[in-house]
């Protein structure tokens, strides 16, 4: 007689309660790993958000180190309206529109050399060195003054490209030349899209050279940072005058807010907001008692942690050159 053998009741609830357990750990474990993958990606986000953000910063502080180069030069400019309508305010270099929420930075850095003009030549007022051009069919560009003493009545400024800077032989000056109070120097200008060398028309008695062509994007230019609420986004435009065209990029989004605050001597260290000290300045303030600029951002994850959105505050001052 045979007897059908198998598995009794309690061994098949044993081998389900090992298969659980299993389970249970297997689940927990892969919980863990995904867990921890989620982790680790939020904290990269976050660390590649907070790159961006000084990121931000850095380029501020590129541009806020030339605050007060050019000075009266950028103020009285008579052929860059786009400088000139953003000038005077903060060390003749910061402007601030409230409207747009805008921050305009100008500067023009300028070698030290000043030619001054009688009868189509220009001589040096001291012994100076000049450098050859880095092209041979141009030179760089340069700004000439009606007046050498910018209170002067009637004192204007004028940027002008020019082709060649020739010594007293007319032969053009190719490398770097020194030059004294006794050299008389003729100057080529471009004439509209022409391209060809000219004698500079109708300038003013004094020149003062800015630079050659290899920099001049860098030295003479005006940068705007604006902040734009409903795209949550920080734009950087870069203007230069001498191409008169612009170069627009987002230096940053999903920004939930970007704050510029005025650090100014009155009585001790005051803060007031940009924008309220340009519309509503209060008593004792002043653009020549400011020290220093602070930017305040706060930026919004598009991703969430734990079924939330976060934040990054971060504020940076920056103390203004010369103070």
């Amino acid at each position: 007689m045979s007897t059908n053998e198998g598995y009794t009741f309690v061994e098949f609830l044993i081998v389900l309660m090992i298969i659980s357990i299993f389970g249970l750990i297997l689940t927990s474990s892969i919980n863990n790993t995904l867990k921890s993958y989620e982790i680790s990606k939020t904290n990269l986000r976050r660390l590649y958000s907070e790159n961006n953000i000084n990121f931000l910063f850095d380029t501020l502080e590129k541009e806020l180190r030339w605050v007060g180069s050019g000075g009266v030069l950028l103020e009285n400019l008579t052929n860059a309206q786009e400088i000139t309508d953003h000038t005077g305010w903060i060390a003749s270099s910061i402007d601030y529109d409230p409207a747009s929420k805008t921050l305009y930075v100008s500067y023009l850095i300028a070698q030290d050399i000043i030619l001054q003009r009688s009868a189509n030549k220009y001589y040096p007022l001291y012994d100076t060195i000049i450098d050859g051009p880095k092209t041979t069919d141009f030179y760089g560009y340069a700004i000439t003054m009606t007046k050498y003493d910018s209170n002067a009545p009637g004192f204007s400024t004028k940027w002008k490209g020019i082709t060649a800077i020739l010594d007293e032989n007319g032969v053009p000056i190719s490398t770097v030349t020194h030059v004294g109070e006794a050299s008389s120097l003729t100057i080529g200008e471009f004439s509209g899209n022409d391209k060809y060398a000219i004698l500079i028309k109708n300038p003013g008695p004094y020149i003062l050279k800015i630079l050659n062509q290899e920099y001049y994007f860098e030295l003479f230019r005006q940068t705007r940072i604006t902040y734009i609420p409903g795209s949550s986004k920080v734009i950087f435009e870069r203007y230069i005058p001498t191409l008169n065209s612009s170069i627009t990029t987002d230096l940053l989004d999903n920004v939930e807010n970007f704050q510029i605050y005025l650090l100014y001597q009155d009585s001790g260290l005051k803060e007031i907001e940009i924008g309220e000290a340009k519309t509503n300045p209060p008593p004792g303030f002043s653009p020549q008692k400011v020290r220093a600029l602070k930017f305040k951002i706060i930026w919004e994850s598009p991703w969430k942690q734990a079924g939330k959105s976060f934040q990054i505050l971060k504020e940076k001052v920056f103390v203004l050159p010369n103070f």
